[in-house]
């Protein structure tokens, strides 16, 4: 039963693969969705925002702010630019976004790296890459 369903899979994938070829050499796979189905002149697909991972924010050409996150990127820069945003932790202004998609386990040495090279302003202090151990005592 799983050989069935493993070929059955390899089947669909290189099908796919075939199509996806021949239409366009750039496109890229997504594994929750198949191959990216949709591609229209003028438009850049930004869909890794909607994942997990590191953000760079920059402003007039200077990194200004390095953020992270485990779920979606979107609202955490959203988050970034809103009129809701308390007043003590400060407007970050920016003019472009940069995104990296990665794997959860990997975000926080990426952010560290990424602060240590640029020190953007708003960046305060460095992340650690550890969570102190909670001592419970009845």
């Amino acid at each position: 039963m799983q050989t069935e369903i493993m070929d059955n899979l390899r089947r669909r994938i290189e099908t796919w693969g075939a199509k996806r070829a021949t239409d366009n050499p750039d496109a890229w796979w997504d594994w929750r969705s198949g191959p990216m189905a949709v591609a229209v002149e003028g438009f850049v697909d930004v869909s890794a925002i909607l994942g997990g991972g590191v953000y760079i924010l920059a402003n007039a050409g200077e990194v200004v702010f390095v953020g992270r996150a485990s779920g979606t990127m979107l609202t955490k820069i959203a988050s970034e630019r809103s009129v809701d945003r308390p007043k003590w932790l400060g407007k970050v202004t920016f003019d472009q976004v940069l995104i990296r998609r990665m794997a959860n386990d990997k975000i926080a040495g990426e952010v560290v790296r990424l602060i240590a090279e640029f020190q953007p302003k708003h960046n305060q202090t460095v992340p650690c890459n550890f969570r102190p151990s909670v001592d419970r005592r009845i």
